[in-house]
């Protein structure tokens, strides 16, 4: 019963508790440079297809918040999301993948 309460006074103390994690923690990509040039990509892809974004929500079938958010990084795209972003703006996956290592390549070369 001792032993109950001292884990549940550390688990409501988040100090303790992040102190008695098991492992290293992992940063979430989102907060990574890597995710950052990646929404970079996806913003210049669509520039460069001449849209703005309420053109490529609407060949999404979404509304513009959700391209803005997705642009900005507060909405999180998954792979089948990005393979669709990628058709909308007429170009294929493979090409976003070959613009997003160009912009790693130029990133790390600084």
């Amino acid at each position: 019963m001792f032993a109950y309460a001292i884990l549940a006074y550390a688990i409501s103390d988040c100090k303790l508790f992040t102190s008695c994690q098991l492992g290293p923690t992992v940063e979430k990509s989102i907060y990574t440079q890597q995710y950052g040039l990646f929404l970079a990509t996806l913003r210049a892809a669509r520039e460069s297809a001449g849209l703005m974004q309420s053109d490529l929500a609407a060949r999404l079938n979404v509304d513009q918040p959700f391209v803005s958010k997705c642009e900005s990084g507060q909405r999180r795209l998954d792979f089948i999301e990005v393979r669709e972003w990628c058709a909308a703006l007429g170009l294929t996956l493979n090409e976003l993948t070959a613009s997003f290592e160009e912009a790693m390549a130029s990133a790390q070369k600084k």
